[in-house]
């Protein structure tokens, strides 16, 4: 039985409370930190000299890749970001993963390869529509 939404608290605020800040808060530029990190952010900010890097890291992993956890801790100390932004982060990168392995039928892990196919078929797809 779910609990009456008064009575969800999370440090101290109730959940509609805390949604709304989430959805909400704004970081530098007067930005909603929500529309910051998308599936678009990490393209333009994954090029080749950055691939590379990512790749002798993920290559520590092993041939079968990395699980959603390593893939978002891996990200979380690839990408810059501040401390207000980890949640939103963290957030897009659950997505990022998501996508990742549902378009190449993995549910489990991800390699570079898998994220620089992914990267190629929403540029092709975003080309020729």
């Amino acid at each position: 039985m779910l609990a009456n939404n008064d009575s969800l608290k999370i440090g101290g605020l109730n959940l509609e409370e805390l949604t709304k800040q989430v959805l909400t808060f704004k970081g530098e530029n007067n930005m909603r930190l929500i529309n910051k990190y998308s599936m678009e952010y990490f393209m333009a900010y994954l090029e080749k000299e950055k691939i590379a890097s990512l790749e002798e890291i993920l290559s520590k992993y092993g041939p079968k890749g990395v699980g959603i956890i390593d893939f978002v801790k891996i990200f979380l100390q690839f990408l810059p970001h501040s401390d207000n932004e980890t949640l939103y982060l963290v957030m897009a990168l659950v997505e990022f993963f998501m996508h990742i392995s549902e378009t190449n039928e993995s549910n489990q892990y991800v390699k570079v390869s898998d994220i620089t196919s992914y990267i190629c078929d929403v540029i092709d797809f975003l080309i020729f529509f």
